[in-house]
């Protein structure tokens, strides 16, 4: 059986991988996630690495956990080898390690650590969806960023508007006085 995403998880992480895992499903592309897609009695890092080869883009979920997990640079060492897409997913504010970093060194990291995850995985799908639906030359750099939601800011009021406000109602004052004393 084909996949089109192999997920890369730490057991810490189980609960962001299988969301990411059924968003992307929800819009139609085929996850291999541990332990969903372990045949019964597969041994996880062979099923992990049969798993890779039948994929064409490897979501890495990045964590405190993931980020010096030895099973986790294996797959993303036998994803690079494959020639995969890499997308690290970042969900808590670590670095990989040096090993992992090697093999994530031309992959944009997407940043999804300020919670809840669902506002991220719109924009992990459009960047999964590009990438297999446009093939590999799909340009991944204009989604690097999730769109932001910009802080409500007052807007300043300039210190000459109260100024030019008096000026122009000393002005219609001094019309009206000037036109009253001429009248007399």
């Amino acid at each position: 059986m084909s996949y089109d995403v192999f997920i890369s998880h730490c057991a810490e992480d189980r609960a962001a991988a299988e969301a990411a895992c059924d968003a992307i499903e929800r819009n139609g592309h085929l996850c291999w996630i541990a332990p969903r897609d372990l045949a019964s009695g597969e041994e996880p890092a062979a099923g992990s690495f049969a798993g890779i080869s039948r994929c064409k883009v490897f979501l890495l979920i990045l964590s405190g956990a993931s980020a010096h997990a030895k099973q986790v640079e294996r797959e993303a060492e036998r994803a690079r080898s494959a020639g995969l897409a890499i997308i690290p997913l970042r969900i808590e504010a670590v670095e990989p390690g040096d090993r992992l970093h090697y093999h994530l060194a031309d992959a944009v990291i997407l940043e999804a650590v300020q919670p809840p995850l669902e506002d991220h995985l719109d924009h992990l799908n459009a960047i999964v969806g590009r990438l297999l639906d446009g093939g590999e030359g799909a340009p991944l750099r204009p989604l690097t960023l999730p769109p932001q939601v910009l802080p409500r800011t007052k807007r300043p009021t300039s210190a000459w508007l109260p100024i030019a406000i008096a000026g122009l109602v000393g002005l219609v004052a001094i019309a009206i006085v000037a036109a009253l004393a001429v009248r007399s």
